[in-house]
């Protein structure tokens, strides 16, 4: 694409491309991603959100607070993430 715009526009500009990661399953594939991207962040609102959402759902759907409690051990806080430059 990049290079019929500049075929295009007869002229070149540097550029990079990157990506927002902000589901848990693309945390989860954030190697698979640096592997092609020049970098990418993590968007920290979106990650408290589902978080908070999965807690709930756990919450009201489980009666044994054991299996609570390990249940959102695993489920990172949003302290944990931070940005990353793929390179």
């Amino acid at each position: 694409m990049a290079e019929a715009v500049f075929k295009e526009a007869g002229t070149r500009v540097e550029y990079m491309v990157g990506t927002m990661i902000e589901l848990p399953r693309a945390c989860l594939q954030a190697g698979a991603i640096a592997e092609t991207a020049s970098f990418f962040s993590f968007g920290t609102n979106d990650l408290t959100q589902t978080r908070s959402a999965c807690r709930a759902t756990i919450r009201g759907r489980s009666s044994r607070s054991t299996a609570r409690k390990a249940s959102m051990s695993r489920i990172p806080s949003p302290a944990s993430t931070r940005k990353v430059s793929a390179r």
